[in-house]
Order: structure tokens, then C-alpha cells, then sequence
């Protein structure tokens, strides 16, 4: 802390309307505080102080801006994509419930087993295996697949 007493000291008031110089108190004074298991975790985030580099590169700080600048159409797709599992969650929930239970027994494990389907990791065993019971899964799982798979592809466009 001295060092950070030292810059408070050297700067003055300007020393607070930097906000990096905040953040850095506020790891450091967090890094001081004895080793109690809240504060234990919050010590890492002394690792985000190496962030200030994006201030000091100009062409990090233009990709960060257009990575910041592209939130809003970022925020938009995610929401479709939770609106597309919400619903795609209730219908595995019912038409699967009963086969598999293990995978959609719940609209929660509905939620977890369509993103597993959706990053195409083991998706076919699950249909596979649903379809022994029922026959026409792949009914289901062919179209999500390809609904989340051009929504993301979206996204990334």
C-alpha cells in the first residue's frame, strides 16, 4: 500500500478520477485485508489489473470498442436464443420426459441437455436412445439443431 499511498499523496484528488487508479486501490487494499474466505476470492482480481494494457495499445482499445460497440446487436441474439431454448425446453420436457428422464426429466435439464445437443456433444447417442421409445425424435432434435445452429451463425455474423 505504500506505493499506492504514495501516488495519492503525488496526485491528489486526480488520483480518484482515473478510474484504473480506483480499481487498482481497491485490488490492493482488497489483497491486504486479512486472509478471511470471502475476501480470499476477490484477491484475484488483482489479475484484472493487467486490463490497463488495453488503455495503453491502440489497436486493442479499437477492438475492444468494436467488441463493446457490438453488445446491443450481441444482447439481442441471446435473447432470441433463450426465447428459442425457453420453448424448445418446454416441448423436450413433455414429448421426453417419460423416455428420458435423465436428459429431460425437467425443464432444467431440458435447458442443460439443448445446449449439449446444440454444441453437437453426444447429441446423437441422446437421440438414439430416445428413439427407441420414440421413433420420431429426430423430428425434434434435426430442426433445433438447425434453428440454434443459424441463430448463433447469425450472431457471428
Amino acid at each position: 500500500m505504500p506505493a499506492a499511498g504514495g501516488l495519492i499523496i503525488a496526485h491528489g484528488r486526480r488520483y480518484f478520477r482515473d478510474p484504473w487508479s480506483v480499481f487498482d486501490l481497491l485490488a490492493v487494499t482488497i489483497a491486504l485485508v486479512p486472509a478471511a474466505e470471502g475476501f480470499a476470492v476477490l484477491r484475484t482480481l488483482r489479475v484484472l489489473r493487467a486490463l490497463r494494457l488495453i488503455s495503453a495499445v491502440p489497436r486493442l482499445r479499437a477492438v475492444v470498442e468494436a467488441l463493446l460497440s457490438a453488445i446491443p446487436g450481441i444482447s439481442s441474439i441471446f435473447a432470441l436464443l433463450l426465447l428459442i431454448f425457453y420453448v424448445a425446453a418446454v416441448m423436450a420436457t413433455k414429448l421426453f420426459g417419460a423416455a428420458g428422464p435423465e436428459w429431460f426429466g425437467s425443464v432444467a435439464r431440458s435447458f442443460f441437455t439443448l445446449f449439449q445437443i446444440m454444441t453437437l456433444e453426444g447429441w446423437a447417442d441422446i437421440a438414439r436412445s430416445l428413439m427407441v421409445t420414440e421413433p420420431w425424435a429426430w423430428l425434434f432434435f434435426v430442426p433445433f439443431i438447425l434453428i440454434v445452429t443459424f441463430t448463433v451463425l447469425k450472431w457471428a455474423a
